[in-house]
């Protein structure tokens, strides 16, 4: 019985894990590597809009064909998902203030990451990605936030 409850914790931050994971491997990416993925998204989303009648003057206008821009967004939505993955492991970990630690642990992982950049060639630490970084997570662990206690007011009801 302990033992599920143990794989049961441990399957809850797999999610995040994953997430990380994913996170510090764009980390350790040279800036010739993150330049071509940037490239390659920003294509796609073009030929997407193409595709479907949006006009190549109007894509190009857009805010996604930019790419500073568009590395930015991935920042917000990289983030996103880290704070839906870690508030969903520590509601399943701790009981008081979720909130607190999810926010604590995503900001250790928003500053590792950027820390780790200062060791990449052609890299540096972009503190404009922090407030990003920060709204991605906020976002993100509130809403899994609000979704665990609705569903824990509607199971009680």
């Amino acid at each position: 019985m302990r033992g599920r409850y143990v794989l049961k914790k441990i399957a809850a931050w797999l999610p995040a894990m994953a997430v990380v994971s994913i996170i510090i491997g764009l980390t350790l990416q040279n800036i010739e590597q993150t330049s071509n993925l940037t490239n390659s998204v920003r294509q796609t989303i073009i030929a997407t809009a193409e595709s479907n009648g949006i006009t190549r003057k109007q894509t190009i206008e857009s805010w996604w064909s930019n790419p500073d821009l568009l590395r930015k967004g991935a920042h917000i939505f990289e983030f996103l998902c880290l704070g839906i993955t870690t508030m969903f492991g520590v509601i399943n970990s701790w009981d008081r203030k979720p909130i607190h630690i999810s926010i604590a642990i995503c900001f250790g992982v928003s500053l590792l990451d950027q820390t780790v950049k200062t060791f990449i060639p052609g890299r540096e630490f972009d503190w404009t990605d922090l407030p990003l970084d920060f709204f991605g997570y906020t976002v993100g662990s509130c809403l899994i936030l609000l979704v665990y206690r609705r569903l824990i007011k509607v199971k009680k009801e």
